[in-house]
């Protein structure tokens, strides 16, 4: 079973937080968070 989630949101919005957050409930197995920041520059 696929239990995978895609999270997209603004900085400052408590992404990391929540991840954390989650990542102390599990504990029958270890957790690995990757955090990917990009970000688009739209210049004329």
């Amino acid at each position: 079973m696929n239990d995978n989630k895609l999270s997209i949101a603004a900085a400052g919005s408590g992404k990391t937080t929540y991840l954390v957050e989650e990542a102390r409930r599990i504990k029958e197995t270890r957790v690995l968070i990757t955090e990917l920041c990009s970000f688009l520059v739209y210049e004329e």
